[in-house]
């Protein structure tokens, strides 16, 4: 990864107000397209609200990470927790809970948003995000 920025946070609900805040203010730096800019920081946010949530709380010393990097043409983001993850989804999106239900949405938000979405398992406890988006292309409104 080139030009990277590497951010790691305590479990705690201080972090999350603290994450939101850079997240917004790196995603708001990235294009001067404000759309873009729009989905960037709403994928981060997400991103990291499902790590917050859905991490393992139980350990003293648990965190999550967060990587950005350009190359290229692209912004790219890790957003690293320690837990197990979700069952493999990566292949059935279909299967996944609509816009509308409460758990399960921010994914699929997360995937209209980016243009590339990886979920992967790091070793026994750690989960990782992993999105890209495209500075070059043109993007319609999202409804």
């Amino acid at each position: 990864m080139n030009d990277m920025l590497r951010l790691i946070f305590p479990v705690s609900l201080n972090s999350v107000r603290l994450a939101d805040d850079l997240l917004a203010a790196i995603a708001n730096n990235i294009t001067s397209d404000q759309h873009l800019s729009y989905n960037i920081r709403t994928v981060l946010s997400e991103s990291f609200n499902n790590a917050f949530l859905y991490g393992d709380k139980s350990k003293f010393d648990a965190v999550i990470e967060v990587r950005t990097c350009f190359k290229q043409n692209k912004f790219c983001v890790s957003v690293i927790n320690e837990g197990s993850g979700f069952a493999d989804i990566k292949e059935n999106w279909d299967n996944f809970p609509s816009a509308q239900d409460e758990s399960g949405r921010g994914l699929k938000i997360i995937k209209r948003l980016s243009d590339i979405v990886k979920f992967n398992k790091l070793g026994d406890n750690k989960f990782e995000v992993y999105v890209e988006f495209n500075l070059d292309k043109k993007r319609e409104k999202t409804k």
